[in-house]
């Protein structure tokens, strides 16, 4: 599993759907639940929600999310997007105080599309609304 895992981490993110679906059945089940399993466990770390935590492990998690369907999923990405918000600072849409990469808005809408949740209708309303709205219309 643990190869299988660093496999995932190598190269583009692009990729990673090519590898996802190259995998067994069985196999790729298991690697669904360690992504999911791991993903949680780096949203919910106290220290995520640092503005200056630049962990980049969540492209990996969230990219892989847009590759298949799971129960935790949805709720997984709709906190995937209020954390980006909220790592944004108080002056969205004018001059944030800690900017968050656009890939995060994309890549996590990408997903949703695959695990959708109405839990995150206020955070795709906040992206199409205000100054990052390309993110949302790149991900559409």
């Amino acid at each position: 599993m643990e190869e299988v895992m660093d496999n995932l981490r190598y190269g583009p993110f692009w990729a990673i759907n090519r590898k996802m679906n190259s995998l067994s059945d069985p196999l790729r089940r298991k690697v669904q639940e360690e992504i999911v399993r791991q993903f949680r466990e780096v949203l919910y770390r106290e220290d995520i929600h640092n503005p200056g935590n630049r962990d980049e492990d969540w492209r990996l998690y969230v990219t892989a999310l847009s590759t298949f369907q799971h129960h935790d999923a949805p709720k997984l990405l709709a906190e995937t997007l209020e954390m980006a918000w909220s790592q944004m600072g108080s002056l969205v849409g004018l001059r944030t105080e800690q900017t968050c990469c656009g890939c995060l808005h994309i890549r996590t809408l990408r997903a949703l599309k695959e695990n959708p949740s109405l839990d995150a209708v206020p955070n795709f309303v906040e992206t199409i609304t205000n100054r990052y709205q390309r993110h949302a219309l790149i991900a559409l």
